[in-house]
């Protein structure tokens, strides 16, 4: 049964004044809550839904390290290193909360967590049941998030071999903060990389880039270097100098892109005088555009079995 060693909480904001974190009393209650929130992290790795990640700052693997498995005085000064490293991410726009540490004890195994916690109702309200059965409807203010539906935590270990650290992936990219403060890359999530494969082939030669959407799921999945390497098979533009110019995108990405799931959904794009067609790569076999015969445009051709439906709305 997983026990909450140690916790200590403090709260986070742009250009927040932190003090020293002290040691924090947790009842059972808080215990089940923060519990419940880092086997939700667990899940979401163990499920696919979280990205694969990878330190890139020595220093703060160092403090969850350090999280993790010291005592109570190394703790704490974690923390603190922690809390700072967020607060000097944060700007503006970064929502304040509650940056609470936890260690973890689990049959002997220890983990770690940073959680930031935000105000998701200011007012709600809570069913409890009495121990003479009767159910009260209790006021409760400044609910934070629910397990499951947190957006932003790191956990340490990660269960997975090839990962550094568990975080949570519901984040804006107006919000990265938070993996950014902690020294954490994380790689684009699998069923994103086809898309963003294609992408970049695009930025580097357009013309390729639907041949290698449409040729993609004959393509086995692994590294980007093999995958390009197998489409260069398929497609003839996809010559050396494009693959590493392509390559070389994907690294440089935000979430950069290292194994590609080549099943994933690849969806193409025409817009045009104000009209948009849209579909993945292989319906959008169905669709040619050429030069208008008669000059100064374009023909496009939509191949259908069914009978187009037309309809309106605002």
């Amino acid at each position: 049964m997983p026990q909450i060693v140690r916790m200590a909480y403090t709260r986070v904001a742009h250009d927040a004044l932190l003090r020293p974190q002290e040691a924090r009393a947790h009842d059972s209650r808080v215990d089940a809550f923060l519990l419940d929130h880092m086997e939700a992290l667990r899940a979401s790795a163990d499920g696919g839904d979280a990205p694969v990640t990878a330190f890139f700052d020595p220093t703060a693997q160092d403090l969850f390290e350090v999280l993790r498995t010291g005592g109570e005085r190394e703790f704490l000064a974690a923390a603190d290193g922690l809390a700072a490293k967020l607060v000097g991410e944060m700007d503006g726009r970064s929502g304040p909360g509650l940056l609470v540490c936890v260690q973890v004890s689990d049959g002997g195994e220890l983990s770690g967590a940073a959680l930031k916690l935000e105000v998701v109702a200011p007012n709600s309200a809570v069913l409890e049941a009495l121990d003479s059965g009767e159910e009260v409807l209790s006021g409760a203010t400044n609910v934070l998030d629910s397990p499951g539906k947190l957006q932003k935590g790191a956990l340490v270990p990660d269960p997975r071999g090839a990962s550094a650290v568990v975080i949570g992936d519901k984040l804006a990219r107006d919000a990265a903060y938070f993996p950014r403060a902690f020294g954490i890359r994380p790689e684009q999530r699998a069923a994103d990389t086809a898309a963003d494969l294609v992408e970049a082939i695009a930025a580097v030669d357009p013309a390729a880039a639907r041949a290698a959407a449409r040729a993609l799921p004959g393509v086995e999945s692994g590294a980007a270097r093999n995958v390009l390497a197998g489409l260069g098979e398929h497609v003839p533009a996809l010559d050396d100098d494009v693959q590493e110019a392509v390559l070389g995108r994907l690294t440089a990405a935000p979430r950069p892109v290292v194994t590609v799931d080549t099943g994933g959904s690849v969806r193409e794009i025409l817009r045009a005088d104000g009209i948009t067609i849209t579909g993945t790569a292989a319906a959008m076999r169905a669709v040619d555009v050429d030069p208008d015969p008669q000059g100064g445009g374009y023909v496009i051709t939509i191949r259908v079995a069914d009978e187009p439906r037309r309809t309106f709305r605002r």
